[in-house]
């Protein structure tokens, strides 16, 4: 089927005077009929491992990802630092040099890639970069000063562990603004006894591979938690639903809060106000 596909492809290309260009395409086989084509049978670069796409190296295993990407990035930006460090740049240079150089590389992979990164990756990150700052020597102005705003007396030295929060929230974001999305009803979907708004606003700790089979959403999840429990937010929420919710058994057990959510008591929020709302104050036309 997919040589009769490739001379379709070349059929189509002798109407619209658009060619393929085999030198540069690549040919990554996905499932196992796939994996037994071999190198002599097409024209284009067999790639059975993985391939690179936009700056991105793609992987069989979603485990190899961390591997292929961000540790090769950081092995290329800790060389570059040493390469720039003889360069006379002052402390504001340098500075400026990692926002410009060195961010706007790891920011990339932030956003394309929702993979969870310990805290030890971005150790090494800054570890790295106060090594290029100060040249080596003792650091004469802590590392929290310089990341502060200019209005506020630091250089704006960029935190890469904040970035990389920032950029997954971001997309946890859409979950609740979009969930009609069709990637937002995947992942929603992925869930089970439980529900993604349960599990963002449950209390920590919270294993999210036991309630997705979603490896993107159990990593995500992950950066979450990891958000979570740096800035001390490990309570749950009053956000967090009543149904489908693995921390309420009783709506699993009783149709009657199913009501209740359809009267628009679909947090536990909702149920008071200072003190405990009535009833009366919602309406449910099927109940």
């Amino acid at each position: 089927s997919f040589l009769r596909s490739l001379t379709t492809n070349l059929e189509f290309g002798s109407y619209s005077g658009y060619k393929l260009n085999f030198s540069k395409s690549t040919f990554y086989p996905i499932n196992a009929a796939a994996c037994t084509i071999t190198q002599t049978e097409i024209p284009f670069r067999l790639a059975p491992d993985g391939f690179k796409y936009l700056g991105v190296n793609i992987t069989r295993k979603i485990s190899l990802i961390q591997d292929a990407n961000f540790s090769p990035l950081l092995t290329k930006m800790c060389s570059d630092l040493q390469r720039w460090s003889s360069l006379p740049l002052s402390l504001a240079g340098r500075v400026q040099c990692i926002k410009m150089n060195v961010l706007p590389k790891f920011s990339f992979l932030f956003q394309c890639l929702p993979i969870f990164l310990p805290k030890s990756f971005f150790v090494s990150i800054d570890k790295a970069v106060t090594g290029f700052i100060w040249g080596g020597r003792v650091p004469r102005i802590r590392k929290g000063i310089l990341q502060c705003p200019r209005s506020s007396g630091g250089l704006a030295l960029p935190n890469f562990m904040y970035y990389y929060f920032a950029a997954n929230i971001q997309k946890m974001a859409f979950w609740f603004k979009n969930p009609e999305a069709a990637w937002c009803i995947l992942e929603s979907l992925s869930c089970h006894s439980s529900s993604i708004r349960a599990l963002v606003y449950s209390s920590l700790p919270i294993l999210s591979s036991h309630f997705s089979s979603n490896p993107l959403v159990v990593s995500t999840l992950k950066i979450w938690t990891q958000f979570r429990r740096m800035f001390h937010f490990t309570e749950a929420s009053v956000l967090s639903p009543i149904c489908k919710n693995h921390l309420f058994e009783p709506a699993t057990l009783d149709s009657r809060f199913i009501s209740w959510e359809r009267s628009g008591i679909t947090t536990f929020k909702d149920l008071f106000d200072e003190t405990f709302c009535s009833f009366s104050s919602y309406t449910c036309p099927n109940v």
